[in-house]
């Protein structure tokens, strides 16, 4: 009996410590240490998996045909388990329905703020899952409070749809914030950095030179770079739309859409006791661990095996 895992494992340079590599490694990991025997795919991989007596199949679909999950969710198998992030919108309704329906049971990555919206047909064959990192490999980086009113924000990203970036650029021009934009992408206003590679001494200096993560998404799942930002001592502050609620971590909270009290809110944080917050979320950040995350995750497959 194997248990079969399509997700994202191997990791490009510098990506090691991110999701959704650290998803699919973990979970590879979590279930070998229990004696599984365990076989690993991309998940953009072009290849029909054949199934054994007693496989399963554990995998996130990816959105085009032909790639490995889809075309392998209909062997016969001892049963078929979904994993990947839900963002309440259209496209991702639509890209994890047939997942939700056939599999024996899908856990959808994703805020509580999404949750709320899960489709009828969804609930009763569905978990929510939080992110996680590995906090050893995010180091407290924080070395100094900046300046009352010289405080500096980060944005770690790209620019797709959902991640909410023509707000940021309303944000920047109304309140006038020193922010840093470090992904693919260019977000208006902003200081580019371009791709960073944050496990290296380079990458950790420039966030070492920022006080407060800035994520604006109106359709982000769950977005593992606000833990990130935490364990290494930036603040979040976030929109609604990023799937992260009060009750999870300390952090300012932006108008969703709304530029102009949105820069109110920036003005805020220049004035905030950030040390204080950035402590808190420190502790808050190691409840977040691969193990929360993968625990559902095996019981649910030995129950059928």
């Amino acid at each position: 009996m194997t248990i079969h895992i399509v997700y994202p494992f191997e990791a490009p340079s510098g990506k090691s410590a991110a999701a959704p590599w650290t998803i699919g490694r973990e979970l590879g990991r979590a279930f070998r240490r229990r004696g599984h025997v365990v076989e690993q795919y991309d998940w953009d991989e072009q290849l029909v998996i054949h199934p054994g007596p007693g496989d399963v199949l554990l995998g996130h679909p990816h959105p085009e045909a032909g790639r490995v999950f889809r075309s392998s969710a209909w062997g016969p198998w001892q049963a078929v388990f979904g994993i990947g992030p839900w963002n309440g919108s259209t496209e991702y309704t639509e890209r994890m329905d047939a997942t939700v329906r056939l599999a024996s049971h899908t856990f959808l990555i994703c805020g509580e703020r999404w949750w709320y919206s899960l489709p009828e047909a969804w609930k009763v064959k569905a978990t929510r899952l939080d992110g996680f990192i590995t906090l050893d490999q995010f180091p407290w980086l924080r070395t100094m409070e900046s300046e009352k009113g010289r405080r500096r924000g980060l944005y770690v990203g790209c620019t797709v749809p959902g991640k909410g970036t023509g707000y940021l650029e309303r944000l920047i021009v109304a309140s006038g914030a020193d922010i840093s934009h470090a992904g693919y992408g260019l977000v208006s206003g902003s200081k580019e950095l371009g791709w960073v590679d944050f496990t290296t001494d380079a990458g950790r200096f420039l966030v070492a030179g920022h006080d407060f993560l800035v994520m604006t998404g109106d359709h982000d799942a769950n977005p593992t770079t606000v833990l990130e930002a935490m364990a290494w001592g930036l603040v979040p502050v976030l929109t609604t739309g990023c799937g992260w609620t009060p009750d999870d971590l300390e952090a300012f909270w932006l108008p969703d859409g709304d530029a102009r009290h949105g820069a109110k809110v920036l003005m805020d944080v220049q004035t905030a006791d950030l040390e204080a917050m950035a402590k808190a979320n420190r502790e808050r950040v190691a409840a977040f661990s691969a193990e929360r995350f993968t625990a559902p995750i095996i019981a649910a497959v030995e129950a059928v095996l």
